[in-house]
């Protein structure tokens, strides 16, 4: 352990101890969350520092950020008719840091995307190629599922039809997962579309239609599109298809975080 990490341990449970003690005048059962939660924030913005930046200044900064103890004790005084000003903080950090995490993941995804596709198109007439090409479809395939876990998470709460795990985990299921796919981005497209109205939120959609076509597409990438050539014409339309609705994922996703955040 560094200097600089004994010190922000040292910081960091001199705050939580005055948060608990705070806290040990109220009774109530969310006493220990309230805790752990804000531990696992200091945590992250503590993770978030470069080793410039790990100094007792920038620590005393966070502590101040974070707001004084006794608001955590008056969090839990709210009972439902609103919520603290220290509530808030952390909420709107999780959001924001969640908004960079996806456009940052997204510009990563477009990337391999836009190498991958069109690496295993030319791998269907030469070989080799199409090794690099698999790599990073794969690479692609995992970006793109952190979306769609993301995606389904905002959605909790809302009218979701499956849970971000399911909809993720079930996708890989052999032969169910032809049928799955079609409740995990239809289905997305409908749920999502009618949060999107239900808030007031009208400049972003996602196709129900695109979202359908995506889904015939990959059947018969998996079926007829292990033919070497005729996988080489299916996956066109597919890149197309998916990256346009990709786009409108992250979109749609945006913007209720966007909304969540002012709200």
């Amino acid at each position: 352990m560094t200097s600089q990490n004994k010190q922000w341990q040292d910081v960091k449970e001199n705050y939580l101890k005055l948060i608990e003690k705070k806290l040990a005048q109220v009774d109530h059962p969310r006493r220990a969350e309230i805790l752990a939660n804000v531990s696992e924030h200091l945590d992250s913005k503590y993770a978030e520092l470069t080793e410039e930046k790990q100094n007792w200044e920038t620590f005393q900064q966070i502590i101040t950020e974070m707001g004084p103890p006794e608001e955590y004790a008056e969090l839990l005084n709210v009972d439902g008719h609103g919520i603290s000003n220290s509530e808030k903080r952390l909420l709107a950090d999780q959001i924001h840091n969640l908004e960079s995490s996806i456009r940052s993941q997204f510009i990563l995804l477009a990337i391999f995307w836009w190498i991958g596709f069109p690496l295993s198109i030319i791998g269907s007439f030469i070989p080799p190629i199409e090794i690099l090409g698999a790599m990073a479809i794969v690479t692609t395939t995992v970006f793109w599922c952190i979306l769609l876990y993301r995606h389904w998470l905002v959605l909790q709460g809302h009218g979701a039809r499956t849970t971000p795990g399911r909809a993720v985990g079930f996708g890989f299921i052999p032969i169910y997962c032809f049928y799955w796919w079609f409740v995990a981005y239809a289905g997305l497209a409908t749920d999502t579309n009618r949060y999107l109205e239900e808030i007031g939120i009208t400049h972003c959609r996602m196709s129900y239609r695109l979202a359908i076509t995506d889904c015939v597409l990959s059947i018969l990438l998996c079926t007829v599109g292990l033919i070497p050539v005729v996988g080489a014409i299916v996956l066109i339309p597919a890149m197309i298809v998916g990256y346009i609705l990709i786009v409108q994922q992250r979109n749609c996703v945006l913007a209720i975080l966007h909304y969540n955040d002012n709200n």
